[in-house]
């Protein structure tokens, strides 16, 4: 009966220990941080922003994704850079390049910086959900930021872009992908603009974003566009398919 008696005290010590660890393991994956990344459509920019525990810096460059970052608890992103005081002596001020609210939700989450579009040179940002359910591998998303429609034939999949839309395609069996734009210029109809071979590579996903040409003096109203390509790598994680 004594040994009957120690070894139940053994089990329920056992039990209570693996509820306490499986209740620790939930906590924690609850309380793991929503995650984000960006890239800028223009120049290459240096942004702050303020975690919980401190600040941390992102360089945001055209046609290169950067690493994973862990968004403060509220999920709210305030994107400043640093400017030397106005009174010597005194810590630099921040300025504010654009505020950002993630949506709810465990993410991750992808912001993508343009400048807006009443010129006056301040920045803009367009937050979506990165998740593989959201953006599957092997698999194209493709916005368009110009301010006309665009007909889009990539991989032998056609898909007409509003003005502020997205489409997906999947990738194309071979190595490469043939990418062909035309613009529509109302009064003189579509205009090819682009025709392009894109290299495919099988352990990828892929963000195609369109955007107009900015006007200059010699030319005020580009017909042309800008094709901007992110590419990201999936691995094989422990959990299962992970972006890299």
């Amino acid at each position: 009966m004594a040994q009957y008696r120690r070894n139940l005290i053994l089990l329920l010590v056992v039990l209570c220990a693996c509820g306490h660890g499986f209740a620790a393991s939930e906590k924690n994956q609850k309380e793991k941080p929503v995650q984000f990344r960006m890239f800028s459509l223009f120049d290459t920019i240096s942004v702050l922003y303020d975690t919980d525990t401190g600040t941390e810096r992102i360089f945001a460059t055209p046609n290169i994704v950067s690493p994973w970052f862990d968004a403060p608890r509220n999920g709210k992103l305030n994107l400043y850079r640093e400017l030397p005081s106005e009174t010597p002596g005194m810590p630099k001020r921040k300025e504010t390049l654009v505020d950002v609210t993630l949506p709810d939700g465990p993410g991750p989450f992808l912001i993508i910086l343009r400048k807006k579009s009443d010129g006056d040179g301040g920045v803009a940002a367009l937050v979506l959900e990165h998740s593989l359910e959201a953006h599957q591998p092997m698999t194209y998303r493709v916005f368009n930021f110009s301010k006309r429609r665009m007909a889009v034939r990539l991989a032998d999949q056609d898909m007409l872009l509003e003005p502020g839309k997205l489409s997906v395609a999947n990738y194309p069996e071979g190595r490469k992908a043939w990418l062909k734009i035309a613009v529509d210029q109302q009064d003189s109809g579509w205009i090819k603009v682009v025709s392009r071979p894109r290299p495919v590579r099988d352990t990828t996903r892929s963000t195609l974003v369109i955007m107009d040409i900015p006007p200059t003096e010699a030319d005020p109203d580009p017909i042309g566009v800008i094709v901007q390509e992110v590419r990201e790598t999936i691995v094989e994680g422990e959990n299962g398919p992970e972006i890299q």
